[in-house]
């Protein structure tokens, strides 16, 4: 009886050991696929985003998310519009909270 108090003492000191870091990040980039009306106006882009935040324990936290997406104007767009060359970029940031 005493062998399986020390054990669950044991575990019971480990689980409570673990701690969580105070600051979390993380970063991320792709392309970023046209769709719908667009698609005929615009061709394939890139994105990147990057995060960053405070866990304040281990259940809750707030980070904030910036993200970045440029996609350039086809051809067929721009001789339409009588224009050498374009792009469009469209930037983000949010606070989110974690829960």
């Amino acid at each position: 009886m005493k062998g399986l108090v020390l054990v669950f003492s044991l575990a019971a000191t480990t689980l409570c050991a673990q701690e969580v870091p105070r600051f979390t990040f993380s970063a991320g980039g792709g392309f970023t696929q046209p769709v719908g009306a667009t698609a005929n106006r615009l061709d394939t882009g890139w994105n990147i985003q990057g995060t960053g935040g405070v866990n304040f324990n281990r259940w809750a936290s707030a980070v904030v998310q910036a993200d970045y997406n440029r996609m350039d104007l086809n051809g067929a767009t721009l001789s339409n519009i009588g224009v050498p060359g374009g792009n469009i970029g469209v930037f983000s940031a949010t606070l989110n909270p974690v829960i």
